[in-house]
């Protein structure tokens, strides 16, 4: 798919924890070149304030954290940072990791209106087993080691479920509970359909 010179396409990554996002950008990095695409992740700015604050580098940190936040600084706080950045980005390839608010989501609608986007948004799921199955074989943002009780309590977390719904009104959806070559494969056939030179 070619875009009119000038257009900038956002890629909009929708997904639970450990569904593949990471994997994912860097598929789509490989495809275009680091030097032409922009990764904006709110969950790194999130983990590098927990960092600098010595706290544990956990999803219900993490949210609490934005919770505290949005009562300071305004509901939609990380959102209206996020786009203010995207519509800023020089590089032809935008892509957001990852969207899990309504202010989220309401942003993304406000950004298709733009002439000089192309926004597509794609849903990276895989069952809740799956994930604890990868959690368990590697370690990752401090929560090597958890247990099933505390995987499952930060599955009801506002932040997760709202992944769901905002993922099922995605543009393309991938489901990752196959092999690494399918998964692979699926990735490649996104970027092949949205990522023409």
């Amino acid at each position: 798919m070619r875009l009119k010179k000038g257009i900038k396409t956002l890629i909009v990554l929708v997904g639970e924890p450990l569904a593949g996002k990471g994997y994912t950008y860097s598929r789509l990095a490989a495809r275009v070149g680091k030097k032409n695409i922009t990764h904006l992740c709110t969950g790194d700015i999130i983990r590098e304030i927990l960092g600098i604050l010595n706290l544990p580098l956990e999803r219900h940190y993490c949210d609490k954290l934005v919770m505290t936040l949005a009562k300071t600084f305004g509901k939609g706080f990380l959102a209206r940072a996020i786009e203010a950045k995207i519509l800023e980005a020089s590089t032809k390839f935008v892509v957001f990791d990852c969207m899990r608010t309504l202010d989220d989501e309401k942003m993304v609608v406000r950004l298709r209106r733009n002439k000089k986007l192309r926004v597509v948004s794609l849903y990276i799921t895989a069952s809740p087993d799956k994930r604890f199955e990868r959690l368990q074989a590697r370690q990752r943002h401090g929560e090597h080691g958890m247990s099933r009780r505390r995987f499952n309590k930060n599955e009801k977390l506002p932040t997760v479920a709202m992944t769901l719904k905002i993922g099922l009104g995605a543009d393309e959806i991938i489901e990752n509970n196959g092999t690494p070559k399918e998964f692979k494969d699926k990735v490649l056939a996104f970027c092949n359909k949205y990522m023409a030179a």
